[in-house]
């Protein structure tokens, strides 16, 4: 019985094992052909394409890169037509979360794109930078230039 238990476990790990091994691989086609639908200026399609794997349960299993590779076509698409505030949503997400995965290689492959495609992924990074900045002090600085402005004091 205990043989009859431990093979019951083994095939059950080998059966997840390659569901989770399909379903990356799944993703990484999916990506590929979001990217290719990009450079043939089809953006409908590539935005498609990554709802399909962002909506996906197989999100779990996506790397950083998977997620700048998103990221790129989301802000692409943005970028294209700035109506798509749900592109500009989406790219964000998907590069916090590659940054979270991994922060030094996202940067890299950010720094190793095309320039258009760089700018439009740079959009995504000044919003990051945006949405992380510590707001709570700003009200203590505006304080004293709006005093002094109003006083007409100069400061030294």
């Amino acid at each position: 019985m205990k043989y009859i238990s431990a093979l019951l476990i083994i095939a059950v790990c080998l059966t997840v094992s390659c569901t989770s091994q399909d379903d990356k691989a799944r993703v990484s086609e999916v990506l590929d052909e979001a990217l290719l639908s990009l450079q043939r200026q089809d953006y409908d399609e590539a935005v498609r394409l990554c709802d399909e794997v962002m909506m996906s349960s197989d999100t779990i299993a996506m790397t950083w890169k998977e997620y700048c590779q998103a990221a790129t076509v989301y802000a692409a698409v943005y970028e294209h037509d700035p109506g798509a505030e749900s592109s500009m949503a989406s790219a964000t997400l998907c590069l916090r979360r590659a940054m979270e995965l991994n922060p030094d290689s996202s940067n890299v492959f950010i720094g190793m794109l095309s320039p258009q495609d760089a700018g439009s992924l740079n959009t995504v990074v000044q919003t990051l930078n945006g949405l992380s900045v510590d707001r709570s002090t700003i009200g203590d600085h505006e304080e004293d230039f709006v005093l002094n402005d109003t006083l007409n004091i100069k400061e030294e």
